[in-house]
């Protein structure tokens, strides 16, 4: 099966249910609907398929549609906490039925990106897919908050595409064979890097991402601070190895700068989460701090790190989503996100315990683990000692803050501090029938009776979801938090590394790599599979 229903059936059921945004539960349902049928469609399509349209080719990686599926998955997970959570602890924010919607929008835009194989619409794809965060950011009640996040978040996107989109479009352009185009080739390097760096939100550019996550819908976090700009950070990586990977000697000032910003996010991203004390906080400061990740992998210019990058921002997006979903569980469970108030939490609800747990052991793993090895693999390829080491272990004091949370859940509750919904299940309470209640009449004309034993039915398994909500959105979150560990595990194929891309003849990597082929391997009997980005000619001697 082509790519293109896992492009079009995302958008046009995102598009039907914004249609009918104002009748709630349709547009719930659609976009549930929606984001079951496009895990489907991503599992179905065949990696290596392709379509053309308007002159552009569409192929999907298997690394591409992994990511989509785990992004439609992901986002369907949220929406289900979204429904459990029921809003209750976001007065004002967006109806549970939005999310899906958003989502699909997003996926759509994605998957464009991640099959474009070329960067004139692999980048604006990219770009575009940020109308879900826009709409994400608008809430049920029309508020200052929310038009103020979805200002800021059409103003760090539009600046993006203002320092992406002009790089990225001088490069495309015809040059002269045999000569390399070096004059303004660092500033367009630089152009794009500070781009993805700012839709990121790493050091420097993090003030956006912290009061972004203050007036935005926090299960839209994910969305707006990993998704998107993990989207767009894979174009921005193809497009660098096959544009300007081969004069990365041209720009190695540049080059040190997109280092220099990684490894601070790094350093400083840990720091400035175990100062919060709010849990959406967390969760912002803690994708700043491992987005670092992403800026040393756009500036490792080697081929071996194409793979640990991709399975590294697999990782991130998958468990910063289980994170945030935690956080509003726990909310909701709690009734605060104060992290001084929540003491003995993990005592209250250890299914919300066992998810952090899996979410520490996602984000950093241990010696041997692919996730673990892939962080350092980053690191290795984009510094040198003492640095490499010292970044490296910046990057492991994320565990000092989720020690932090988990200290705080195992310590004792105060005598007056109130708890909210229990985690344990919960069965309501059933009454026994009277004869008069054995049928019920539910409209005109003879016939039309409903047991009443069907009705006590239907109550009670509303009474059940009623009574059980805080357990459903901990049962969830750990299913996100499960699947994360898995993605970090390697239990899942990101497909091979070395076929999809060419290694630049004068990269760090080819004076050990040896002889390469110039161009991407192409699938049997299809085009180039992967980034096909035409790389600039080499400089002359």
């Amino acid at each position: 099966m082509t790519p293109l229903p896992l492009i079009a059936v995302p958008l046009a059921l995102a598009a039907f249910g914004l249609l009918v945004g104002t009748r709630r539960r349709l547009a719930t349902a659609i976009g549930i609907v929606g984001l079951m049928v496009t895990v489907a469609l991503g599992i179905a399509a065949a990696p290596g398929s392709s379509f053309e349209v308007g002159g552009s080719v569409l192929a999907l990686t298997p690394f591409g549609r992994l990511f989509l599926v785990l992004g439609a998955a992901s986002g369907l997970g949220l929406s289900l906490i979204g429904l459990a959570v029921g809003g209750e602890d976001d007065p004002g924010a967006m109806r549970p039925g939005s999310l899906p919607v958003v989502t699909l929008v997003a996926v759509g835009g994605l998957a464009v990106a991640l099959t474009a194989q070329d960067p004139l619409v692999a980048f604006p794809a990219a770009l575009g897919a940020g109308a879900g965060g826009l709409l994400a950011s608008f809430r049920a009640t029309p508020s200052a908050a929310g038009v103020e996040a979805a200002r800021r978040e059409l103003r760090v996107a539009g600046v993006a595409a203002i320092l992406v989109l002009p790089a990225v479009a001088w490069l495309a352009g015809p040059s002269t064979p045999g000569v390399a185009p070096s004059a303004g080739l660092g500033l367009a390097y630089l152009a794009v890097a500070t781009g993805l760096a700012l839709r990121s939100g790493v050091f420097p550019f993090h003030a956006w991402a912290a009061r972004l996550a203050a007036a935005a819908p926090r299960l839209a976090l994910p969305l707006l601070l990993a998704w998107l700009p993990v989207g767009l950070l894979l174009v921005g990586l193809d497009w660098e190895r096959g544009s300007v990977a081969s004069l990365w000697a041209s720009f190695e000032a540049e080059r040190q700068l997109a280092i220099a910003v990684g490894a601070t996010s790094l350093m400083l991203g840990a720091l400035g989460t175990w100062l919060q004390d709010d849990l959406e906080q967390i969760v912002a400061y803690s994708v700043v701090q491992d987005a670092g990740f992403g800026l040393l992998a756009l500036a490792a210019f080697d081929l071996s790190g194409w793979e640990p990058a991709r399975t590294w921002l697999l990782v991130f997006v998958v468990v910063k989503s289980a994170f945030a979903g935690w956080s509003v569980a726990l909310r909701h469970a709690f009734g605060t996100g104060r992290v001084a108030d929540l003491r003995g939490w993990l005592r209250a609800s250890p299914l919300l315990g066992v998810a952090l747990v899996a979410i520490a052991l996602a984000t950093v793993g241990w010696p041997g683990l692919p996730v673990f090895e892939a962080r350092w693999a980053l690191v290795r390829l984009a510094l040198d000692d003492p640095f490499r080491s010292i970044v490296f272990l910046g990057g492991l004091a994320s565990l000092a803050y989720y020690g932090r949370l988990v200290a705080i859940g195992l310590a004792r509750p105060e005598p007056e501090t109130g708890r909210g919904a229990p985690w344990q299940l919960r069965l309501p309470a059933l009454r026994p029938s009277s004869a008069e209640e054995t049928r019920v009449a539910v409209g005109a004309g003879p016939g039309r009776f409903v047991p009443a034993g069907a009705r006590r039915l239907a109550a009670a398994t509303t009474e059940a979801w009623r009574l059980n909500r805080a357990p459903a959105a901990a049962a969830l979150v750990l299913a996100l938090a499960l699947t994360g560990l898995a993605v970090a595990a390697g239990g899942f194929d990101v497909g091979p590394a070395a076929g999809e891309l060419p290694i630049p003849s004068s990269s760090p990597a080819a004076a050990s790599a040896g002889p390469q082929p110039s161009s991407p391997t192409a699938s049997p009997g299809g085009p180039a599979v992967g980034p096909s980005f035409v790389p600039l000619p080499l400089p002359t001697p």
